[in-house]
């Protein structure tokens, strides 16, 4: 593996098993010669649960910015890439906002943003400040995900991961 992470944060309505399942079908599907890490925040494993979700997913940040830190300080770990779908987006940008404001020299090779359910104006004033911790910030972003549209008909504001929403990073 070469000393290389991969640090995954699944997002809205997903259980346990099922987020440790999509963290090693993600290091499979990209044959990662490295080691696969979940980072699991409660998720209520429910569509009902949407609003609960969002808060714990605010809740995780301090949980996740001392999770990024350990990581980071590892011996062993040399290249952490980090991959964030749906709210789990809110929380990993919460948690690299926190980490620019504590300005600690921990680095990131690949940050990955899939399907942020993340206001659009909020998302680009975080990935914004956010841009320093990595080498490369890739979004995925889709027209078709029915998650995202029900968000925005929730929250009443574009989502960044929503593909329609006209976001310019």
């Amino acid at each position: 593996g070469d000393g290389q992470a991969l640090v995954f944060i699944h997002g809205f309505n997903v259980a346990f098993d099922e987020a440790l399942r999509r963290t090693g079908q993600l290091a499979y599907d990209l044959n990662f010669d490295g080691a696969p890490i979940l980072y699991s925040w409660p998720s209520g494993d429910k569509f009902r649960a949407y609003v609960s979700d969002a808060n714990n997913a605010e809740w995780t940040r301090p949980h996740l910015v001392a999770f990024l830190k350990s990581l980071a300080a590892c011996a062993g770990v040399r290249t952490i890439h980090l991959v964030a779908h749906s709210m789990g987006n809110r929380a990993l940008l919460n948690a690299l906002d926190r980490l620019v404001a504590d300005d600690h020299q921990a680095r990131f090779a690949q940050t990955i943003l899939t399907a942020p359910d993340v206001d659009v104006e909020v998302f680009k004033e975080l990935v914004t400040r956010c841009r320093t911790l990595a080498t490369r910030v890739t979004l995925y972003a889709s027209k078709t995900d029915t998650a995202l549209k029900a968000s925005r008909r929730i929250n009443k504001y574009p989502r960044a991961g929503d593909a329609g929403n006209g976001l310019v990073v």
